[in-house]
């Protein structure tokens, strides 16, 4: 019977690594810098906006170049719209919605430099700003942004090496999303958002931060570390509705944890199904995983897990994560 099981996870996960990628992810962006563009219209002349935005798009190519691996042309990306930005007349509120969004990127390309006290000083300078932004300007909109440098407050833990503080740190700030619990773990302590934009994009960022602890949890089977998450696999608490494929993966993690592995097999298969059509970072330590686990289960478990590590190793935009997670294991 655990042969047909695997079997069937063999398929599920080979039908998710082979759907192309979802652009629902994509939606609650576009809802976000349309509501964030209109608010800043409302308050800065046009001089300046078109300044901003000017300074927006350098980022964005230094962004981008970091994305494709070129980081000496991020680096002069951004060198060189620190130095105009310092050099510039824009009003004090010009340059905090500038900084805002440069301050994260460069924090990415010192991410990629593996420099992770340098990234983690710009996500917080960047929290700073957007606190002004809020608080002394009214551009409400924009403390929505918190939810991704949370997100990328995760990352930076996973990487120093710190998973288990990841797992804390997600936890509180799932309870918060979800069910509106204050306060916030210290480190995050500065990530509460005003709720006053649509609930898909707090949705998106509920399985983003799931997929952080996702990713920390990988091939732990730490059950104290995990515990933290339960609070979302209760029916009577979370809706049904609310970030699905996060409380799936918290709800089908359990059973792994209770050592109920055929069924944990069996449920995980519709996640494995779901490919990049899922949250990104789920799906992969979803897969992770599952090969772990298929490898404790006889010959036919080592097969199917030795195929999932040889897929994951030939796909380019999972390639660098997964075999970090495989780097970890053996050490």
């Amino acid at each position: 019977m655990i042969e047909d099981t695997l079997d069937r996870v063999q398929r599920a996960f080979l039908h998710g690594r082979h759907r192309p990628p979802s652009n629902a992810y994509a939606a609650p962006g576009k809802i976000f810098a349309a509501q964030f563009k209109d608010e800043v219209s409302c308050k800065l002349q046009a001089r300046e906006i078109a300044a901003v935005e000017g300074f927006w798009q350098r980022q964005g190519r230094g962004l981008s170049a970091a994305k494709k691996g070129d980081l000496e042309q991020s680096q002069r990306e951004f060198r060189a719209a620190s130095t105009d930005l310092e050099e510039s007349e824009l009003s004090e509120q010009a340059i905090l919605l500038v900084r805002t969004l440069l301050d994260p990127a460069q924090a990415y390309y010192h991410y990629l430099l593996q420099d992770y006290g340098r990234a983690r000083e710009l996500v917080l300078s960047a929290a700073a700003t957007n606190h002004r932004l809020v608080e002394d300007f009214g551009v409400a909109i924009i403390s929505a942004q918190r939810m991704q440098l949370c997100h990328n407050i995760l990352r930076i833990t996973t990487r120093e090496g710190r998973r288990e503080e990841t797992v804390r740190l997600a936890a509180g700030y799932l309870n918060y999303l979800e069910h509106n619990r204050v306060p916030l773990p210290g480190i995050i302590n500065w990530a509460h958002i005003v709720r006053d934009f649509p609930d898909s994009i707090v949705q998106f960022y509920f399985d983003q931060v799931c997929g952080e602890a996702a990713l920390a949890m990988a091939g732990s089977y730490d059950c104290r570390a995990f515990s933290a998450l339960l609070d979302h696999v209760d029916a009577a608490h979370c809706s049904a509705s609310f970030s699905s494929h996060g409380h799936s993966w918290i709800t089908i993690t359990r059973c792994k944890f209770s050592e109920q592995i055929e069924e944990y097999l069996d449920r995980v298969c519709a996640l494995l199904e779901l490919g990049k059509t899922a949250e990104p970072s789920i799906w992969l330590a979803s897969v992770f995983d599952v090969a772990a686990v298929c490898r404790e289960l006889g010959s036919r478990g080592r097969q199917v897990a030795d195929r999932i590590y040889r897929e994951m190793e030939s796909l380019p935009d999972a390639r660098w994560i997964f075999q970090d997670l495989v780097l970890d294991e053996a050490r």
